[in-house]
């Protein structure tokens, strides 16, 4: 039986220092190319792409090719979103949530399907949920 949320996930801080200054720094580099995820959810306030060299990706805390659950941690804080499968860097407004592989193994959750549908469920079942106990400020957390 699962008794903390710690069982579940893993969690992804963010970086510091990720602001529109870099974004548009880093919009017509070399490299592999991120999305860049903030506190903002809509694809209306979204901070988009950037593109890193080999060496900016070792100073980054990055997450590759896995689904998740982009968690916003201020603005409209305890804001959750599902994260296909593709590169992210996440400004120090956003964490990433993404299963455990120990309970993935446990549950058997062992195809991108059952996977996707646990998180999306997940995001369903407890948006509301964490939504009673964060504030819409913008210290939220």
């Amino acid at each position: 039986m699962i008794k903390d949320i710690k069982e579940i996930f893993e969690c992804v801080s963010g970086n510091q220092g990720i602001y529109e200054e870099f974004i548009y720094q880093h919009l017509q580099t070399e490299g592999n190319e991120y999305k860049a995820l903030s506190s903002a959810l809509s694809e209306t306030t979204e901070m988009g792409f950037v593109k890193l060299t080999k060496e900016e990706e070792n100073e980054y805390n990055l997450f590759c090719n896995k689904y998740g659950i982009h968690f916003a941690r201020l603005g409209k804080g305890g804001s959750m979103q599902f994260l296909k499968k593709r590169n992210y860097i996440k400004t120090d407004k956003a964490y990433i949530l993404h299963l455990k592989d120990d309970f993935k193994l446990q549950y058997r959750i062992d195809t991108d399907k059952k996977e996707r549908e646990f998180l999306e469920w997940f995001i369903y079942k407890y948006q509301n949920y964490i939504f009673s106990f964060a504030s819409n400020t913008d210290n939220s957390t």
